[in-house]
């Protein structure tokens, strides 16, 4: 009788053991381990609400040099500072960077790429390279050639020789030109403030 009693305990005891495991492991460190795992695929650690600098380098053919966008944050709105000075179109920036900080690489190419010509990163069609502000270091992310196979492309960051294969639209999504990015409106003013219209021939 006591050895069935203790027999008893003890299963309970174990079966207690593994409720705990299974709530601690299960329900609160896998799922921080995922979500960790998930973050680091992401080329950029900078969140997007931290972003106050955008600098986008595109190298174009038959140009010797790449074309230069820069970008300034200022509160909510963007401004462009380079190659003029103008105000930013504020949904294709945010657009852009949210693409920028969310995507995750498909896999590893390379781990420590010896030739980065082979994945035309070597001279990068596109660099893109967001900072906090002046003094802290930027991250840079360099798109290069599409994959052979699959609706892809080849991407790194300039932390470290590693070579990513990304989705197409990572590309596609970044890659956009002054006139997309520049604030092309006429008027600054919503249009529900407007209370009279005087149209001169």
């Amino acid at each position: 009788m006591k050895k069935s009693f203790r027999t008893t305990i003890l299963l309970v005891l174990v079966l207690a053991g593994m409720v705990a495991w299974y709530l601690v492991y299960e329900k609160r460190v896998r799922p921080d381990q995922a979500k960790a795992e998930e973050q680091a695929k992401q080329l950029v650690s900078l969140k997007q609400d931290d972003i106050q600098y955008l600098t986008i380098e595109r190298q174009e053919a038959g140009v010797a040099k790449p074309v230069v966008l820069k970008f300034k944050r200022t509160g909510t709105d963007w401004g462009m500072m380079e190659p003029v000075v103008d105000a930013g179109n504020n949904a294709n920036l945010t657009a852009l960077l949210t693409t920028l900080t969310s995507t995750k690489y498909d896999r590893i190419v390379e781990d420590n790429a010896k030739d980065l010509k082979t994945y035309g990163l070597a001279t990068p069609f596109l660099k893109v390279t967001v900072s906090k502000d002046t003094s802290s270091p930027g991250e840079t992310v360099l798109i290069g050639d599409d994959t052979p196979v699959g609706s892809a492309i080849y991407a790194k960051t300039t932390k470290n020789e590693t070579v990513y294969k990304m989705p197409a639209a990572f590309k596609s999504s970044l890659n956009r030109k002054e006139i997309e990015l520049r604030n092309r409106k006429i008027v600054s003013f919503p249009r529900t403030e407007i209370t009279e219209i005087d149209i001169q021939k």
